[in-house]
């Protein structure tokens, strides 16, 4: 079993991947992997049901999925500055063994790296997904080199954290979540691949 947290500041979009990747697998009964258990009540976009506290902030979202004869789970956490929230960061970035480190490259890259300054542990390796790149028009070549570069300075230079990939997720997959969204389902699976021994799959 591996342990994958999704993991990015306000706006990254760290929860929407998790919540599109379980639409593309439960949509079209993909034969790579069946999710278990869907818990996406941390999602800004889960209803609150009738006479109950809103904790979708503090709520971690978690799925459960399985390849072949092994289970996998992904947490996302909400991005918040409060204590218990931050907890709940600290936490994930303890128990997974992979950390996918989010992105929107229509946010502020400074505000996004001060959010992965306070998060104390990080794996010596991470995955990195940069989202919204589509949204960019003819500055897109031109921001996304700069945020590479931002990304990789802050993760390997001030952290000593190597990147062991880079992946791009359009903000058009995350809205849609079409059978055409490969890239996300990629991704997530593309995560537990080589610690699972998966290599067949992707």
């Amino acid at each position: 079993m591996v342990n994958v947290g999704l993991i990015g500041d306000a706006g990254s979009r760290s929860v929407q991947i998790l919540r599109s990747f379980v639409q593309i697998i439960s949509d079209h009964a993909s034969p790579i992997a069946q999710i278990v258990k869907a818990d996406l009540a941390g999602d800004p976009r889960s209803p609150i049901p009738v006479g109950a506290s809103d904790t979708r902030v503090i709520h971690i979202s978690r799925v459960v999925f399985r390849i072949g004869n092994q289970m996998h789970t992904i947490f996302a956490p909400n991005e918040d500055e409060r204590p218990l929230i931050q907890m709940g960061i600290v936490t994930v970035s303890r128990i997974a063994r992979i950390m996918a480190t989010v992105f929107s490259l229509n946010e502020s890259l400074d505000s996004q790296l001060g959010f992965f300054s306070r998060v104390r542990f990080i794996p010596r390796t991470v995955v990195v997904a940069f989202t919204g790149g589509d949204l960019l028009g003819n500055r897109a070549a031109q921001v996304i080199e700069a945020y590479k570069n931002g990304v990789r300075a802050y993760f390997e230079l001030q952290r000593h954290v190597d990147i062991a990939q880079s992946y791009f997720i359009s903000e058009y997959e995350l809205e849609n979540a079409e059978g055409t969204a490969i890239d996300i389902m990629l991704f997530i699976l593309s995560l537990v691949m080589v610690e699972s021994g998966h290599e067949e799959v992707i």
